[in-house]
């Protein structure tokens, strides 16, 4: 249905931390997020590719 998520991205905790940056009450680590980003985005497209 259109309440369900797609795949593992918690859409409640996506509009939290969104709001905080909005507040400018949200600190990180912009590199550690981008690291993070690239390797998953590495793994999907390794996953994809295998297939």
């Amino acid at each position: 249905g259109s309440d369900s998520t797609d795949g593992d991205i918690d859409m409640d905790k996506v509009n939290a931390v969104r709001s905080a940056i909005d507040n400018g009450t949200y600190k990180v680590n912009a590199g550690a997020i981008a690291d993070k980003l690239l390797s998953n985005a590495q793994e999907v497209l390794q996953r994809g590719a295998s297939q």
